[in-house]
């Protein structure tokens, strides 16, 4: 049932919540910080969204998309992307990921330019 008290912002931010949601894969998501990991979101975006930033790049970049709501994201952060077995415990899929730095940020998502380990 619609929520009429829901401004047309609001709306439209869950809908953009959703979606990331449903495209979005489990991670292990390791803080710089030296805190303990976490599993979280995270989505990588196809690279037509970014190719025209690779135009001027020696070495092609890939981009990293988390969810604001799973907590802050911050340089050298690593993360490792992979499944969910049956029980719902994470299954490690070989690569792992180092934050190097932002390229945009919103209420729903923060993504990153990341490098593999």
């Amino acid at each position: 049932m619609p929520n009429f008290g829901m401004s047309r912002q609001q709306r439209r931010a869950a809908k953009w919540a959703r979606l990331f949601q449903q495209m979005a894969q489990p991670c292990l998501f390791t803080p710089a910080d030296g805190s303990e990991p976490y599993q979280r979101q995270m989505y990588f975006p196809p690279a037509d969204i970014h190719q025209s930033a690779n135009d001027y790049l020696n070495q092609l970049q890939t981009l990293a998309e988390f969810a604001s709501a799973d907590g802050a994201v911050n340089a050298d952060d690593c993360f490792t992307a992979g499944q969910l077995n049956a029980a719902g415990e994470f299954i490690a899929g070989g690569k792992t990921w180092r934050l190097t730095q932002p390229v945009a940020s919103d209420e729903i998502t923060t993504t990153w330019v990341c490098v593999e380990r």
